[in-house]
Formats: C-alpha cells, sequence, structure tokens
C-alpha cells in the first residue's frame, strides 16, 4: 500500500528521470568502403571479394560496406542483394547500404533491408583502390620516418577505437609479419578524417593526432604518443603477439 510520503517519492524520482536525456545524437565524420560492382556473378564476386580481404583480415573485420551498383548495365537490375548482403556477412563485412541506384530498383533493395545511402564522390572508397595502393612499395629507409604512407582503403571508424588481431586460420602470417620485419614507420603530421596509414611488414609509432575517421595500421605493434580518435589496428596480416601500446 503506498503512502503519501512513499507516492511522492516515486514522483519525484520519475520527473528527474525525465529530465535527463535518454540519448543524444551526434554526427561524424567517418570513411566508408565501396564496392562498386562490375558484375552481377555472386560466385565470382566472392572469389575475388576473399582474395583481397584474406591478406588484412583485421583491417576489413567488420568493415561497413556501400554497394554501388552503378557501373553495371543496367544499373542494379537483376543484383541478387539479398544473396549480396550474404556474401558480405560471410566475409565479416557488414553492409550498410546501397547508393547510386535509380527509383525503380529501390522496391528489390527494400525487400533485402538494405537502406539508400545518397554518397559524395569526396566520400567514397573502393576496395580495388585498395589493392592498387596496397601493391605500391614503401618509401626508402631514409625517407620513411618523415614520410606518412596514405592507403586509399575506406574503413569507418569509431573514435579513439584500437584493435589488436584476434586467432587467424593462416599459420604462415605470423611468422611472416615477424621474420620480415622492417624499421619503424614514423608518423609526425595528423591524419586526417578519411586517410589510412599502413606499416607493412614493421611498426608504427604515431608522433601526431589521429582525427576521427582515420586509421592507422601495422603488420606488427603500433606505438601511439598523441590523441587517438580514430582507429587502430596492430598485427594487420595475422601477427598475434602484435600489441598497441
Amino acid at each position: 500500500m503506498l503512502t503519501p510520503a512513499t507516492a511522492g517519492s516515486e514522483a519525484a524520482m520519475r520527473a528527474t528521470a525525465a529530465a535527463r536525456p535518454a540519448f543524444e545524437l551526434k554526427g561524424v565524420m567517418s570513411s566508408l568502403t565501396v564496392l562498386r560492382l562490375r558484375t552481377k556473378d555472386l560466385g565470382l564476386i566472392e572469389q575475388q571479394l576473399r582474395a583481397k580481404v584474406t591478406p588484412l583480415p583485421q583491417f576489413f573485420m567488420d568493415a561497413p560496406v556501400v554497394i554501388d551498383p552503378s557501373a553495371l548495365d543496367g544499373g542494379g537490375d537483376g543484383v541478387a542483394w539479398a544473396g549480396l548482403a550474404a556474401v558480405l556477412r560471410m566475409l565479416h563485412l557488414v553492409p550498410v547500404g546501397v547508393t547510386n541506384v535509380s527509383e525503380e530498383h529501390r522496391a528489390a533493395i527494400s525487400v533485402a533491408r538494405l537502406p539508400i545511402m545518397p554518397l559524395g564522390a569526396g566520400r567514397m572508397r573502393d576496395l580495388d583502390a585498395h589493392a592498387r595502393e596496397n601493391a605500391r612499395p614503401l618509401p626508402d629507409a631514409e625517407n620513411r620516418a618523415t614520410t606518412p604512407v596514405n592507403e586509399t582503403m575506406g574503413h569507418a571508424g569509431a573514435e579513439g577505437t584500437a584493435k589488436t588481431p584476434a586467432p587467424t586460420s593462416h599459420a604462415s602470417a605470423p611468422k611472416a609479419a615477424a621474420g620480415a620485419h622492417r624499421p619503424p614507420l614514423v608518423v609526425r603530421q595528423p591524419v586526417r578524417s578519411g586517410q589510412v596509414v599502413y606499416a607493412r611488414r614493421g611498426d608504427l609509432v604515431v608522433l601526431a593526432p589521429v582525427n576521427p575517421g582515420a586509421e592507422v595500421v601495422a603488420d606488427g605493434h603500433v606505438h601511439i604518443y598523441a590523441p587517438l580518435r580514430g582507429r587502430a589496428i596492430a598485427g594487420a596480416q595475422g601477427f598475434t603477439e602484435a600489441r598497441i601500446f
């Protein structure tokens, strides 16, 4: 049985709870991986996409992906949207939406529970660009201490997140990362939103801020001596002993 005092106390508690904001809405800057389709063949897409993401499992793990069918004949006509989303999830990627589609394809995309995302060209990064940049050699040793390597790999990063590797099925990856170690790459300039700095077969030392939406990645250890508002990944190729300091 409620007494007047108890009822008054509960009313006061409800009033206090109602006065506190239940949430905040904030806009953030982040880069997104864009999968620009060249074919509707899901088997071929899976095969080639697996080959791209396997060498850097930690970098692509749970990466948000936007699908762009604009390069296809007929745009999104005939694309198996639900099947494509399933392929991405199977490879530990997260399909977050579709861009550059006409009105006639929106119904089929909605059935697959994929939102439509109008993206500006400046915010888009694609996996093909990552593959080309990933093949580029690092600067010479005398320049490596002052020149950050910018890889155009698109990936959304939560503010101040750091990632160390989970166990990988590729037994040779830890040996490769540890055996062919290079001198550390030193970053002395701020890493801007959308940039990725990657130290291949070596450690990474960061002496400047990493802004939201930026990433610093190393096959070895990552040492950070400045504000980390973006994302850091150590042991990108599966070196399980890699750490972030």
